[in-house]
């Protein structure tokens, strides 16, 4: 089966379709959410295959163009296939395959995929040089281990019930108290969502997307139906927000933030179970909160009571061993590696 290149917005909605019907279908996989992800020299392609007029198999392929020379290719969360088009995966992987010798890459990695793609890739890929490791390590656009709420068979207080009894607590508070929970779309409203997450970003060490590329990101999630702000407002100041995306097979939790001067969390806690609401009545099955995180933020987590879900599996393809081997300090964890990590991951808007 002939494998197609996105090139078309029509090509870019079939793969679409495949990411919000395939159970692991990914947020950070859509077309229009990787637009809008404008990493420098970084190139981002999508290849499918189809049958009867529907994309059936696919994955999208990073390529990282190195400051020292080379490059590196990474296949995240991927490929997929739909039942019964596993059979089309080699020649899939085989044109990946190509097009990571086109672009002379040292590596081609692939990562987070589903248990059952290990043997198709590692047959797919017999007579190459693989490992069963990650070798490049400074960039995921996906993520290895998740948490995911189990929304099936809930309704609203028989999800509120399956949460931890502080989280419970959090939630009531802050319903009792009158938070008010509204989605934003108002510029200056998504501007002083904004503020705040910049503010908490300053706090937790990270630099967040900038205010023309956040309004991008929502516009563009809300012009297909996929993403909501949700704004929690405390006497009638903005004490917490969650930007989430909904695209059928899940829902992700993508950004967030609350003012500690207006809340001790229990505004951050109500936005997130609203979110997780909007998710059922979409008929949605599960709300990732993302990674499982550190600290105190692996604590708020855990109070909703999430399954793990752990993708730690890789197959790296050393496609020039002399180079990769050369590049080592550069595409691992080298002593400069945190600056490496900085660089590949800044955006550009």
């Amino acid at each position: 089966m002939p494998v197609t290149w996105v090139r078309t917005p029509e090509q870019a909605a079939a793969w679409d379709r495949l990411m919000a019907t395939h159970p692991a279908g990914s947020a950070y996989l859509l077309s229009w959410y990787l637009a809008q992800q404008r990493l420098p020299r970084v190139e981002v392609e999508i290849a499918y295959q189809e049958r009867e007029g529907q994309a059936v198999a696919g994955a999208v392929l990073y390529t990282y163009r190195l400051p020292a020379g080379g490059a590196v290719c990474q296949v995240p969360s991927g490929p997929v296939a739909l039942e019964g088009a596993e059979g089309l995966l080699e020649e899939l992987i085989q044109a990946i395959v190509a097009r990571a010798r086109e672009k002379r890459a040292m590596l081609l990695q692939f990562e987070a995929f589903e248990a059952e793609m290990r043997d198709v890739l590692r047959e797919s890929l017999k007579g190459l040089e693989l490992r069963d490791e990650a070798l490049w390590k400074l960039y995921h656009p996906t993520t290895w281990r998740e948490l995911r709420v189990d929304l099936r068979g809930k309704d609203p207080e028989s999800l509120l019930m399956s949460f931890r009894q502080t989280t419970r607590q959090c939630v009531r508070k802050a319903q009792k108290e009158g938070a008010d929970v509204s989605t934003v779309t108002d510029d200056e409203d998504l501007a002083a969502v904004h503020a705040l997450w910049v503010r908490s970003a300053e706090e937790r060490g990270y630099v967040p997307r900038s205010l023309e590329s956040f309004r991008a990101l929502v516009r563009a999630s809300a012009e297909r139906g996929m993403g909501h702000v949700l704004g929690c407002r405390e006497r009638g100041r903005l004490a917490a927000f969650v930007y989430a995306i909904f695209y059928g097979s899940g829902s992700v939790y993508i950004a967030g933030a609350f003012d500690p001067q207006m809340s001790r969390g229990n505004a951050h806690h109500l936005v997130h179970y609203r979110a997780m609401c909007l998710a059922m009545e979409r008929g949605i099955p599960y709300y990732s909160l993302a990674g499982p995180g550190t600290g105190g933020l692996r604590t708020f987590k855990a109070g909703f009571r999430p399954v793990l879900v752990d993708n730690w599996r890789f197959v790296t393809v050393v496609l020039k061993p002399l180079r990769a081997w050369a590049a080592k300090a550069i595409i691992g964890q080298g002593k400069w590696g945190q600056r490496a990590k900085r660089w590949a991951s800044r955006r550009t808007g």
